[in-house]
């Protein structure tokens, strides 16, 4: 029972022990709670008072006559109405808080009470139910829960996950609250262009009535968030000037209240979070103020993931080149043959050493040989197209996989470009150097499907290239898995 309430309202007339209707309607009239008397046989009501009908907004005449369970929704919580219909039945209490929902279909959270009342025989003739919204202490309570989840849900466990990935992942977690019955997440994609990318919730269903009404046009709520980088809210979105066109959709989905939370990552406005609530008036000060915090504890999260992921891309660089380094190498060259079979085309796998390399460092020095390395690393990355990948394995050695090439004719003028790119003089200080390279090629999956032996083939074919008579050799020697031989070409 709601405390006190047993002291406002006596069952019984101080003079008999029958219980009196008229004389609980007297005390039940001023109290400050919602109070109905329910038949013990039929369980249809028999009184409302004042306090109920201002709770609810049902007046008594819609009230009497109707079962108990009439505010229910469907997402009233079945356990706890299990337990009511077991007090019904064995004449016992019950008290608990439910999720209900008023004539206009707000939903509010009302702490019940259930007392059975009974006759003279000891059998029992009514039920009381005292009934009090509790809704801003309930918020109040989900809304910690909420923030409490969302601090353990935002770990590094996350960091490799996409930004929408986590910002769904965050709405889930958020929905299970119970706060909202609608959560999306939408995209910045230009000046009023609003796309929304998912949404969760037992509300979800409603989304394509409101949002993809031809009547609907663009969310105020959400160009004014992102105009802003301020939490936009409205606590009666029906009668929002904006949406009169789609007024009765509104109400009749429950979209009463609505936020849109702006997320901003890299400096810039990138998403929108959007919260949907079957509550009048839900955005006051301090859930505006919870909200901020989840904004806050998002754009912190993808601050360190971004700087979690530059550090990860940079571990994976060379230094001096800004290509890919050996440590990183083993990892893209296995995604690259798995591309390559799936897609059905072929990898040129070649490796690269530059001619004469050694004589430029020995003669000018580590900072003539540096300067070399880094132009010719420059070179590599503006030659090749997208999707290749260029690696440098350690001194003057590189490696580069091309991959979706569709012959060998379109190999050996891919690298007579690389040659050329390569071989294009380079100044260092008043001292100009012109140096060339050897390249060794074996191609994917012509030859073998095993890293290590793709790489040996490679490197001795590079080799033979180097060894060869600069005259007369030509851009580079392929090796022929067929004849476990290598040909110039």
């Amino acid at each position: 029972m709601i405390e006190g309430m047993e002291t406002i309202i006596p069952p019984y007339s101080e003079n008999d022990s029958v219980f009196e209707i008229g004389f609980f309607k007297k005390i039940a009239e001023g109290a400050p709670v919602g109070i109905l008397l329910a038949d013990s046989v039929t369980r249809q009501v028999v009184y409302a008072n004042p306090a109920f009908v201002r709770i609810t907004g049902y007046p008594e005449s819609e009230v009497l006559g109707r079962n108990c369970s009439f505010l229910q929704g469907s997402d009233t919580d079945q356990a706890e109405i299990r337990q009511i219909r077991q007090a019904l039945s064995s004449g016992t209490s019950f008290h608990g808080v439910l999720r209900n929902y008023r004539k206009d279909g707000s939903l509010f959270y009302n702490e019940l009470s259930i007392s059975p009342v009974t006759n003279s025989d000891g059998a029992v003739q009514y039920f009381v139910g005292y009934q009090q919204d509790v809704t801003q202490e309930k918020r109040r309570t989900l809304f910690l829960e909420m923030l409490i989840g969302i601090g353990e849900l935002l770990n590094e466990t996350l960091f490799e996950q996409s930004n929408e990935s986590i910002l769904e992942i965050v709405n889930e977690q958020i929905i299970r609250t119970s706060l909202f019955h609608i959560a999306s997440v939408s995209e910045v994609k230009g000046t009023n262009e609003i796309c929304y990318l998912s949404a969760v919730g037992p509300g979800v269903s409603s989304v394509p009535a409101v949002c993809g009404n031809p009547a609907a046009g663009p969310c105020p709520l959400t160009l004014r968030a992102w105009g802003s980088n301020e939490i936009a809210f409205d606590n009666h979105y029906p009668d929002n000037p904006e949406r009169q066109a789609i007024k009765g959709v509104m109400v009749e989905q429950k979209w009463y209240s609505a936020v849109i939370v702006p997320i901003v990552t890299a400096g810039k406005m990138s998403y929108g979070l959007g919260f949907v609530s079957a509550l009048y008036g839900v955005f006051d000060a301090e859930a505006i103020s919870s909200l901020q915090r989840i904004k806050t504890m998002i754009e912190d999260f993808f601050a360190r993931k971004l700087e979690f992921l530059s550090r990860v891309e940079l571990s994976k660089r060379d230094p001096m080149t800004g290509l890919v380094n050996r440590m990183a190498f083993g990892e893209i060259f296995s995604e690259v043959l798995f591309r390559t079979r799936q897609k059905e085309t072929l990898t040129a796998i070649v490796y690269v050493d530059l001619d004469g390399f050694k004589v430029i460092n020995d003669s000018y020095g580590h900072e003539a040989g540096d300067r070399v390395l880094t132009v010719v690393g420059e070179r590599l990355r503006h030659v090749i197209r997208a999707g290749d990948t260029a690696v440098r394995l350690g001194g003057d050695e590189f490696l580069l996989l091309l991959e979706g090439m569709d012959s060998l004719p379109e190999i050996d003028s891919f690298l007579e470009r690389i040659a050329g790119v390569i071989g294009m003089p380079i100044v260092w200080k008043d001292v100009q150097f012109t140096i060339q390279a050897s390249f060794g090629v074996t191609i994917f999956p012509t030859d073998s499907g095993d890293v290590d032996a793709l790489l040996h083939h490679a490197d001795q074919a590079m080799y033979i290239h180097k060894r060869s008579d600069r005259q007369t050799r030509g851009p580079y020697v392929l090796y022929d898995p067929l004849e476990n031989s290598f040909h110039r070409k």
